[in-house]
């Protein structure tokens, strides 16, 4: 358990940048479904989740500095 705790702190200045890059993965996943019209739903899917879970992630990051 300390360990992780460790871990947070000493990567604490980074998940700003986790959450934005997770952002604009999702985007991007976004744009090659709809560009090269893929079919099925994993990219579509997969982008949102990247896209709510790096909002999530940013928000709280800059919350909590």
């Amino acid at each position: 358990n300390q360990i992780f705790f460790i871990l947070l702190q000493l990567m604490g200045k980074y998940i700003t940048y986790i959450g934005f890059f997770s952002i604009v993965v999702g985007i991007v996943f976004f744009t090659i479904h709809i560009l090269f019209h893929i079919k099925g739903n994993i990219l579509l899917f997969g982008g949102l989740i990247l896209v709510i879970g790096g909002t999530i992630v940013y928000v709280k990051s800059q919350k909590n500095s």
